[in-house]
């Protein structure tokens, strides 16, 4: 990963008295830590209510840390997609490891949707030691938009297994909340949300399929007192925000019409082909039979397509909304 101008990224290294103010909090607080790119982000964190999405953009600002499964499943990668593009036009910046599977899909998805976001290393934040090497072009996007890395790591560290449980309190200490997307149990992904827990932060977490091993984790976290999200109005509401359930509910017809629209143009083909059979409600085994489908398969395109408001799955039958 070499920058043809790496003078542009320059490594800062910030003392304890520098620290953002959130980080200075919690126990084990870094003695030291190294920034690249716009280090305005951490320091971001405000306590108390968020404001609207017309508000001013200074106050009100919410970091959000994501995390999940290295192994993602499908349905992981699309809630997560999902959930922060659903997030896009708040004072938000999201927040993680850029690890191989959730971490860096995340960090994409808020580049997609035009929010900022922060990637916390367990290895130095020089182009030679930004680790793992496949993401790096991740890393690149992120400064190149106006993010920024962050390690505690001095410039040519190499990753080392250590690393990384430290680097994750960084993780949760700097966001008001931590979303676990999907993680079985035990895992590195349940670490981390218990730093947050013991940092004193929300835990938000998405459910899936009762069948997949991926929702062990967010389904244990949630059975604990964390915030179950569906969507993204649900991390907002947890982030503070004042809005409405669906940004444009309860407009004309037009509008819902439209929005419907958008939907079904984003479905993926399987979603299309079972969203196609429900001409009346149906049970599971009915929709297996009809799409010759696995049951985890039917399962994670039937939690898709509830995330989507697209169905509603009742305990008997599944219908259109």
């Amino acid at each position: 990963m070499e920058h043809k101008n790496p003078e542009k990224y320059p490594i800062r290294q910030l003392s304890v008295d520098q620290l953002p103010r959130q980080l200075a909090e919690i126990t084990g607080r870094p003695k030291r830590l190294y920034s690249r790119g716009d280090e305005s982000l951490l320091h971001r964190y405000v306590e108390g209510a968020a404001n609207t999405a017309g508000g001013n953009r200074g106050r009100g600002h919410k970091l959000l840390c994501v995390i999940g499964s290295r192994q993602y499943t499908p349905y992981g990668r699309e809630a997560c997609e999902a959930i922060i593009a659903g997030l896009r036009d708040y004072p938000i910046t999201i927040v993680s490891g850029l690890a191989l599977g959730i971490d860096g899909i995340a960090h994409e998805a808020a580049l997609r949707a035009g929010l900022k976001t922060v990637a916390v290393l367990g290895s130095g934040l020089d182009d030679n030691s930004i680790y793992p090497p496949s993401n790096q072009h991740i890393a690149r996007r992120i400064l190149a938009e106006g993010g920024c890395l962050v390690s505690e790591n001095p410039p040519g560290t190499r990753p080392a297994p250590y690393h990384f449980p430290a680097r994750n309190r960084i993780m949760s200490g700097l966001s008001h909340a931590t979303l676990v997307i999907e993680a079985r149990r035990p895992s590195g992904t349940l670490i981390t949300s218990q730093l947050a827990t013991d940092q004193n932060r929300d835990i938000l977490a998405v459910p899936g399929s009762i069948f997949s091993e991926h929702a062990a984790g967010p389904h244990y976290l949630i059975g604990k007192g964390a915030t179950p999200v569906t969507c993204a109005h649900d991390v907002l509401v947890a982030l503070g925000f004042a809005v409405e359930k669906i940004r444009g509910r309860g407009k004309a017809n037009g509008t819902k019409n439209h929005t419907l629209t958008a939907k079904l143009a984003d479905l993926t083909i399987a979603e299309k082909m079972l969203l196609g059979i429900l001409d009346r409600p149906r049970t599971r085994d009915e929709i297996i039979r009809e799409l010759g489908w696995s049951a985890s398969e039917t399962n994670v395109t039937l939690s898709l397509l509830e995330i989507k408001e697209l169905i509603v799955a009742g305990f008997n039958e599944i219908r259109k909304k």
